[in-house]
């Protein structure tokens, strides 16, 4: 502890702040890379991937998402369908709506007036 103490009575607080950063920047750095060599070994895979390998595995990723992109617009169309299927029943529910309104209408004219018309 007393050489601790001796360390940080040598230098300034801007060279410890220097010290702790690149430290820092180290334990990053080597984190970083036990990452990558445990994803490695996580895909099956001990040494870095050839070019051949990653396009071939960028070709697969790009056909499985060409095939989700088809599914979405077979998706996108149906429910476009659905929605104009929707909107044509409520204008007609709109129509009868509006006719029955009328008919309201003329039914209280009629008892107002005193004569029964349909």
């Amino acid at each position: 502890m007393p050489e601790l103490l001796g360390f940080l009575q040598m230098y300034s607080s801007w060279h410890i702040l220097l010290l702790v950063c690149v430290l820092d920047m180290m334990l990053i750095a080597v984190h970083f890379n036990k990452s990558n060599l445990l994803q490695y070994e996580y895909y099956g895979y001990d040494v870095p991937r050839t070019h051949e390998q990653v396009v071939n595995e960028l070709m697969q990723e790009q056909l499985k998402l060409t095939q989700v992109l088809d599914e979405n617009i077979h998706l996108i169309t149906n429910l476009t369908l659905a929605l104009r299927n929707k909107q044509t029943v409520i204008e007609h529910l709109t129509k009868e709506m509006e006719k029955i309104e009328q008919d309201i209408e003329k039914l209280k004219t009629a008892q107002s007036g005193g004569i029964m018309y349909l």
